[in-house]
């Protein structure tokens, strides 16, 4: 991973403000997981074509949570209707799918939630741009 030159920061931080690098990154995220998946929905296996909106990227512990807002474990791609069933189920089925997907680290992913976490603007640049170059990568291997 390249590291941001403090000129390249600052320019950065004056062009963009927190809440711009946020959804940026949660944009970039959220095509990072869809194509770990195979653009297949995790739960009824139907699959799509990229770029669509009905396939999204649902997070087993919600987006307020910051500590698990951008771990890979912490989400999979479910279709419009299944993410909508099993939002409402975080108890039940899907709470059982987590722990056969990630049986030893879904203790630790709770901790990571419930835990403070707080992300500079710095912290978030340096995140959005590992995850553009992911991405990037994972779209040449396609």
């Amino acid at each position: 991973m390249r590291i941001l030159k403090p000129k390249e920061i600052q320019k950065a931080l004056k062009q963009r403000n927190r809440n711009k690098i946020i959804k940026s990154l949660d944009n970039t995220f959220s095509k990072i997981i869809r194509t770990r998946d195979k653009w297949t929905c995790q739960r009824c296996g139907k699959q799509y074509t990229p770029p669509t909106r009905a396939l999204h990227n649902s997070h087993y512990w919600g987006r307020t949570y910051f500590g698990t807002r951008w771990s890979k474990d912490n989400c999979v791609a479910l279709c419009y209707g299944c993410h909508r069933r099993w939002e409402g189920d975080k108890q039940g089925a899907y709470k059982d799918f987590m722990h056969k997907r990630l049986p030893a680290k879904m203790d630790i992913l709770e901790l990571k939630a419930r835990g403070e976490c707080k992300f500079s603007r710095t912290d978030l640049l340096i995140l959005e741009e590992h995850y553009e170059k992911e991405l990037k990568e994972m779209e040449e291997v396609i």
